[in-house]
C-alpha cells in the first residue's frame, strides 16, 4: 500500500497571487518516497494523511499529520495532528498508520497522494479577491476521482475556512499603468572633443540639442553625412512622440575651435 504523502505547494499569505487553475484530477501514481528535511528555516516540507486504526482493524478517523518547525532555527519542535473531517486537533484512539483502500468497488478510503491548492475568496461581494485559503485534495489509491478533503486558513488545517465566493486571485485587479517621463542632461564640449549619441546617451534618447559657443563653428555627423554647426547656431533633433520611440544614431557632435553645449533627454519609467 503506498504511503500517503502531501506534496506542498507555495501558498500566498494574501489574495494577490495568481489562481492555480482547475482543481486537481490526477490518476493514482507511485509513492514519491520519503521527503527531505526542512531544507530551509521554518519550512514544513511534508505532511501525511493517516488512518487511526483500532485493534479490531476498523478505522476511527482520518488525520493529517504535519511536522512543525521553529521559524528561526529550522528545528522540528512538534507534530500537529488534525482531524480531516472537522479540521480540529485530533487525539488518536488507536495506532496511526497508512489507510487501506476500500475492499469494495467505488471510492476508496485511502489516498495515493494528497495535494494542496491555494485559492482566493471574495468575502464582501465586490468582485475583488480579498482573502486566501488552502484546499486539501485526496488522490484516491483506487483510481476514483480526486476529492476535496478540507479547506482551511493559512498553514493550519485546524483553522477551518468556509469560502464565501471563490474567485481567481487576480480578480478585480487592474494593473497599474506604466508611467513614463524624460530626464534631462547637459554637457559642454571643450575644443577638439566630441559627443556621440550611441555611447553618451542611454537606451531611449528622446531629443538632442547642440549650440555652438565662443563664436566658433562645430562639426555634426548625422545619418546623411557631415555638416557644419555655424557659430551661435542651435539645432535640435527629437522623436515624434506619437510615432517614434527613440532617437537613433548616428549623431556625433565635435567641437572645433570653440566650445559646444549639448543637452539631451532620455525616457525613464517610474
Amino acid at each position: 500500500m503506498p504511503f500517503e504523502r502531501l506534496q506542498p505547494l507555495p501558498c500566498a499569505g494574501s489574495g494577490t497571487g495568481p489562481d492555480p487553475g482547475p482543481g486537481p484530477d490526477p490518476g493514482p501514481g507511485p509513492d514519491p518516497g520519503p521527503g527531505p528535511g526542512p531544507g530551509g528555516l521554518g519550512l514544513d516540507v511534508e505532511a501525511v494523511v493517516l488512518c487511526d486504526l483500532l485493534p479490531d482493524g476498523s478505522v476511527a478517523g482520518h488525520v493529517l499529520l504535519e511536522p512543525v518547525y521553529d521559524a528561526e532555527t529550522g528545528v522540528r519542535t512538534s507534530t500537529r495532528v488534525t482531524d480531516l473531517a472537522t479540521g480540529s486537533p485530533y487525539t488518536p484512539q488507536g495506532v496511526l498508520g497508512p489507510c487501506q483502500p476500500s475492499a469494495g468497488a467505488g471510492e476508496g478510503t485511502g489516498c495515493a497522494a494528497t495535494l494542496k491548492r491555494c485559492r482566493c475568496d471574495d468575502t464582501d461581494g465586490d468582485g475583488i479577491a480579498d482573502a486566501s485559503f488552502t484546499e486539501l485534495w485526496c488522490v484516491p489509491a483506487d483510481g476514483s476521482p480526486a476529492r476535496l478533503l478540507l479547506t482551511y486558513s493559512g498553514d493550519d488545517p485546524s483553522t477551518v475556512y468556509e469560502p464565501v465566493s471563490p474567485v481567481a486571485c487576480d480578480a478585480g485587479t487592474t494593473p497599474l499603468p506604466q508611467v513614463t517621463g524624460v530626464r534631462a542632461f547637459r554637457t559642454v564640449l571643450g575644443p577638439g572633443t566630441r559627443w556621440n549619441l550611441a555611447t553618451a546617451a542611454g537606451a531611449a534618447p528622446q531629443s538632442v540639442t547642440a549650440t555652438a559657443l565662443d563664436s566658433a563653428a562645430a562639426q555634426v555627423e548625422t545619418g546623411n553625412g557631415v555638416s557644419v554647426l555655424a557659430a551661435g547656431e542651435t539645432t535640435t533633433w527629437s522623436v515624434l512622440k506619437d510615432h517614434d520611440h527613440i532617437l537613433h544614431p548616428p549623431l556625433i557632435i565635435t567641437a572645433q575651435a570653440g566650445r559646444v553645449a549639448v543637452t539631451w533627454t532620455e525616457e525613464v519609467s517610474s
